[in-house]
This record gives C-alpha cells, sequence and structure tokens, in this order.
C-alpha cells in the first residue's frame, strides 16, 4: 500500500510547430512525495521522478506488505516505464510468487504482451489505484479498480490567462494536496477535487506542441457482476430451505478463501517494520475493526482459522465520550470476545479498547477534515473518525492474562442481558415499550435576530445499558495501554450493501418486493465506490496501515451476485434473523450463536459519536463546531447537548440516504 501522486502540465492552447524544447516547463514548488498525509500512508520509502520531457512529476511513499524486500517506488523498468502502484493482486491473470511483491509483476504484465492496458488492469482481483507512465507512445494511464477500494482524487487546473500562464494541469493523489483548492469562494465552497470514477481508466497522451489528449477507456465485458440476473422462480421455491443451507456453506467456502488469501504471509499480511509507536511484544499481523457485530464476528473468526494459534490477532474497538464503556458496540464487543475465546481458547485474543474523548476528535479535526476530502458531512466525520481512530488502535488492552477473568464473565452475562431486552424478547412486548423523546432546544442570536430552533428525535431503543452492565464494564478500568502493531486490517464494509442488511432494505421490500429490493441491492453495490470505499482508504491509510475488505472480495461479490435473492435474505423474518439470513447461517457454521442474532448498528451510532438529531447529509465546512454534530454523551456534559442552531444541521430530509447512514 502506498501514498501516490502525480502533476501532468500541458499547452491549454498549444502551438501549431512541434518542438518541446521551446516550452519551459514550470517545476513543481516541492516534492510530492515530501506531503505529511502521504508519507503517513507510506512511511518506509518516498521518492520523486520526472518523465515526459518534464511534464510529469511522479512521487509515491510506500508502505512495505509483500515480499522479503522493499520495491521502491516509483518502479521503472529498463524501456523507461513507470509505475505507481498502491494496491494488492490477489488474484486473477497477473501471477504474483509467493512473498513477492506484487509491483514489478503488474508493471511487467503492462508492458509485455498483447494486451491492452484496460485489459490487463480488468484481469487483476484485488483493491489498487495506480498511475502508469508508458514511454514509447508518451502515455500516462490512471485509474482505480472497477469496485474503488483504493482512493485516488484528481485536480484539474486551466490557467486564469492563457496569455500570462499558458500551462494547465492534472493534479492526481491518494488524498487532497492541496485543501485550500474550492470550486467556489469562501471556507464553504466545495472541494474542487473528485473522486476519480470507477467504471472504467484515463488516459493523457503528451503530444510533441505541448499540448495533450486525453481520453476514458470503460472497462472490458467481464469481471465482477454489478447487476443481479432476473429469476422466475424466486416465488415459487419448494426448495428454499435446502439451497439456502447449501448456499450458506458455498458462501464460507469462498469468505474463507478471501480472508486466507488477506492475512497469510505470501499475501502481505506481515509486519515489515513496526508501526509508528507500536506497542512492544509480540507483533500482531492482523487487526479486525470489531464491534461484536456479525460481520466482524465472522471475519474475526475466520481469521482465527488461518492466522497461525500461537500469533495474536487484535480486536479494534472505538467508543466515544467520557461514558465509552456503556456504548453499544463496546458492549456488543465484550460480548463477542468471550464467544472467540470460548471458541478458540488458545489464541493471544487483543481486545483494544479506543476509548476517544472529546477533546481528542476537537484536536484532530483539521487533520480528519483533510483527509474526508472531497466528503465533508456529518455522516462522513461521524464515520471517519471512528474508522481514524479505529485504525490508530491505541486504547487499553484486555488479553486473557489481564487479571480479569472473573470479571470478564460477569460482563459477558451482562452484556447478554442487555441485547435480550434491546433486540430480543417478545415482539409484541418491543412494540409497546414507549419511546424515548429526545427533545433539545438552542436559542442563538444571528446578524442581531433572534432564532430558537427545536431538534427532535424519536427512539426506540434503550438510551442506556442496564446498571448491572456499567457496573461489570466499569469495574475492568486500570488495563495496560497498547498500540497495535497490524498493518492488515480486516473491515466488514460490504456485506449490508449486498445482503439486504441496512433497515431501509425492509421498507423497500414491503412496498417494492423482490424486484425492488433487487434493483435496491444493485444500486447499493454500484455506488459504494463514492459513498465510502474512497473515504475509508484515505482515513485508514493515514496510520500507515491497509485496510482489506474480504466481503467485497471478487469471487465473493460474484456468488453472492449470481444467487436468487431469497438466499441470500427473507425480510419477512424478524430483524436478527431474515436480513443478512445466508451470513447469519454461515456464521452458525462457524460455531458462533449469540452474535449470529444481532441486529445491524451502523458505526456511528454504535461507537456513539453521532447525534441522531443532527442531519447526516449537512456540510461541517466552514466554521461548525464538532461538538454540536457529536452524541451528547460523547461530549460527556450538558455544554455540548444542544443541537446547532443551524437549519442545515437540522434539517430532515425525506428520500434514499446514504449506504451508511442506516
Amino acid at each position: 500500500m502506498c501514498g501516490i501522486a502525480a502533476i501532468i502540465q500541458y499547452l491549454q492552447q498549444p502551438s501549431s510547430e512541434p518542438g518541446p524544447s521551446q516550452f519551459p516547463v514550470p517545476q513543481p514548488p516541492s516534492r510530492l512525495s515530501s506531503a505529511p498525509s502521504l508519507q503517513r500512508r507510506g512511511p518506509d520509502q518516498q521518492a520523486d521522478l520526472v518523465v515526459g520531457a518534464g511534464r510529469i512529476h511522479l512521487g509515491a511513499s510506500v508502505l512495505h506488505m509483500r515480499g522479503g524486500s522493499l520495491e521502491p517506488q516509483p518502479l521503472r523498468d529498463a524501456a523507461g516505464n513507470v509505475l505507481l502502484w498502491n494496491g494488492e493482486v490477489f488474484s486473477g491473470a497477473i501471477a504474483v510468487a509467493p512473498c513477492a511483491s506484487d509491483t514489478a509483476a503488474v508493471l511487467s504484465a503492462l508492458t509485455q504482451g498483447t494486451r491492452t492496458v484496460p485489459e490487463v488492469l480488468a484481469s487483476i482481483e484485488g483493491p489498487y489505484a495506480l498511475v502508469f507512465w508508458h514511454e514509447a507512445t508518451s502515455t500516462l494511464w490512471y485509474g482505480r479498480d472497477p469496485l474503488g477500494r483504493r482512493s485516488l482524487l484528481r485536480l484539474r487546473e486551466l490557467p486564469q490567462s492563457p496569455s500570462s500562464q499558458p500551462w494547465a494541469s492534472i493534479r492526481l493523489s491518494s488524498v487532497v494536496s492541496d485543501p485550500s483548492a474550492t470550486a467556489g469562494d469562501g471556507p464553504s465552497a466545495p472541494c474542487a477535487w473528485e473522486e476519480l470514477a470507477t467504471d472504467g481508466i484515463a488516459s493523457v497522451q503528451l503530444l510533441a506542441n505541448g499540448g495533450a489528449e486525453s481520453a476514458w477507456h470503460p472497462w472490458p465485458p467481464g469481471g465482477v457482476p454489478l447487476r443481479r440476473a432476473p429469476c422466475a422462480a424466486w416465488h415459487h421455491a419448494a426448495w428454499l430451505e435446502q439451497e439456502r443451507a447449501a448456499a450458506a456453506a458455498e458462501l464460507l467456502a469462498r469468505l474463507s478463501d478471501a480472508v486466507r488469501r488477506r492475512v497469510s504471509p505470501e499475501s502481505g499480511a506481515q509486519v515489515a517494520a513496526p508501526r509508528a509507536g507500536a506497542s512492544s511484544g509480540s507483533a500482531a499481523r492482523v487487526a479486525v475493526m470489531f464491534s461484536g457485530g456479525i460481520d466482524s464476528m465472522v471475519l474475526a473468526r475466520l481469521a482465527d482459522v488461518h492466522v497461525p494459534v500461537h500469533e495474536p490477532i487484535d480486536l479494534l474497538n472505538v467508543a466515544f465520550g467520557v461514558e465509552a464503556a456503556e456504548a453499544p458496540d463496546r458492549l456488543t464487543g465484550l460480548a463477542g470476545l468471550e464467544e472467540l475465546r470460548a471458541l478458540s481458547p488458545r489464541r493471544p485474543w487483543r481486545f483494544v479498547e479506543v476509548d476517544i474523548s472529546l477533546q481528542e476528535l476537537l484536536d484532530a479535526r483539521g487533520r480528519l477534515l483533510e483527509l474526508l476530502l472531497p466528503a465533508s458531512t456529518v455522516m462522513d466525520v461521524n464515520i471517519g473518525a471512528a474508522l481514524w481512530f479505529g485504525a490508530k488502535g491505541e486504547g487499553r488492552l484486555r488479553t486473557r492474562g489481564d487479571g480479569a477473568g472473573g470479571a470478564s464473565a460477569e460482563v459477558a452475562a451482562a452484556v447478554c442481558r442487555y441485547h435480550q431486552d434491546a433486540t430480543g424478547g417478545d415482539a409484541d412486548a418491543r412494540q409497546a415499550r414507549p419511546a424515548v423523546l429526545d427533545a433539545r432546544l438552542r436559542c442563538e442570536d444571528k446578524q442581531g435576530q433572534p432564532c430558537v430552533e427545536l431538534s427532535i428525535d424519536w427512539v426506540r431503543e434503550p438510551v442506556a445499558p442496564p446498571a448491572e452492565a456499567q457496573a461489570a464494564a466499569g469495574a475492568l478500568g486500570g488495563l495496560p495501554r497498547f498500540r497495535t502493531e497490524a498493518r492488515a486490517l480486516l473491515l466488514g464494509m460490504g456485506a449490508d450493501e449486498q445482503m439486504a442488511g441496512y433497515g431501509r432494505h425492509r421498507t423497500t421490500f414491503a412496498r417494492h418486493g423482490w424486484t425492488g429490493l433487487s434493483e435496491a441491492l444493485d444500486v447499493e453495490r454500484e455506488r459504494i465506490w463514492l459513498r465510502n470505499l474512497g473515504r475509508d482508504d484515505r482515513i485508514i491509510s493515514d496510520w500507515g496501515c491497509e485496510v482489506r475488505h474480504p466481503f467485497l472480495d471478487e469471487k465473493v461479490m460474484r456468488f453472492l451476485a449470481e444467487l436468487p435473492l431469497p438466499l441470500v435474505c427473507d425480510l419477512e423474518q424478524g430483524l436478527g434473523c431474515g436480513d443478512k439470513l445466508i451470513l447469519r447461517s454461515a456464521a452458525r457454521l462457524l460455531g458462533l450463536t449469540r452474535s449470529t442474532g444481532l441486529q445491524k448498528r451502523a458505526i456511528q451510532f454504535g461507537t456513539r459519536i453521532a447525534n441522531r438529531g443532527v442531519y447526516g447529509g449537512a456540510s461541517v465546512r466552514g466554521d461548525i463546531d464538532l461538538s454540536e454534530v457529536v452524541h451528547p454523551r460523547a461530549g460527556g456534559g450538558a455544554k455540548v447537548v444542544g443541537t446547532p442552531a443551524r437549519t442545515e444541521l437540522n434539517k430532515k430530509k425525506r428520500g434514499p440516504r446514504r449506504a451508511d447512514e442506516a
């Protein structure tokens, strides 16, 4: 995994007379790889290179994940071709020897044989973003994998006046390298950087007269199907239960293989050098962003299957506020830890309690907002903050030998009672439980005019766990501080989008049946690159680690897309049962029990950072205080309970929501 950047310079109005020597190309102000945000992504090596008669500047910062020795970048071959590679080849047509770097293999495949550049890249199974200079044709290629699992941003700059400044440029970067570039005036103007689309790959050919020709090349047919094939037998399936069992077993086999290819040393799950600030001791190669929910439990259990039993696996659990021990994800995480310990007692499970205060969040505001760009909504901040602090992996360490064995069982029992109350039991009793009215009132003077705004939120789940869960969780303080060394981080992104895990999928099914649900899942998969994956890559990679998505493995996605939808889910069944039905069945095959019945809880609510009274699509540009948009308990006091007196933040909006909002 790397941070990559490039600048392509060309004349907006090129001369009709060829002759590159008559065009003195302006130089960039500094080395591209020296940008702090790129260096944090690739702490092991940084270098720059100039090609194309000085008109193309390339920079890379490398995180060494694969191979016995570091492969420097930019990587240049004997013919002058250059590759910037931020990715992993897990499968496909390009062969990579065990424990070998895939960067050289990709460069060789791009420059040898008869296949075109789009054909070579389409044959790769794995996440990537790349910049490739082809010397013989003076062409620069750049793009992302068809799912968009790695970030690549583009900024197109035109000269103010061709007569005074004739050079235009295209800037590419894994992260925004110039946050001041906006598409308008003022601090609230949108960022001019854009997420590069994933439906093809771009090229820029430099011309002898100083100009350039740009083109967009759609992917060749094939690859991962994003559209589900219609099935006339959906509504008349007498064989349904038998087929569901077979489908769950096949999904488990494919998921197991996907995890194996992401946690084995030959696939780059190794620690070539300790992460900055990591704790000493036995190094973990693999960590899991862990909430104790069904997605992260399956990933942790499969990692347990494929990682040697003597090696630790780090479970990173994030919660916000002075009452972090009460956060829903902390409680389910502790219960999940007990379940994993029972299934694999010899494994050194390391549960890292990442507790974040409001002050820590405020201190990180500038860095977070810059990494998120061009994403900039309240929801992006909420999810991004949870992932950023989680990927850092610094907190209190809970292990088998932490001296809390007896109290740990007490916590598990309290957590179990809490979740039986919150998600289990009789459906009529749950419906009859009175809702909680959460109202906040704030007065503020706006340019001399009084303003009073009310935000109301109806919450049907308990706002706090039972007192015994609070007492048990609070009794286990005094754990040692710890920071994970793992550079490979498993994340459950993609499970809900493919297996109808969100609450809105039930609404769609109730209104439009199987056909409407199938179409909605198609849309989910097609837009995940824009709404989630680029943002998450920028956030997590900032700590010198690499996010890996087993649920977005090409073979897993292909299998799920080709299955009749009633084998994937059954939304006529209750919450925590019919949603992601196939995954819950696969989890039981792994020996998981209690966690297979938990309902979906989005990360921003499980970690208790999101304020339900604030509209998630509101922008956080300008002078908006983060204390106004987080959950009141994340603030730790009445000082930040009020919701902002900004109409945009309080706005309630009907219609489609973000893929990570429900």
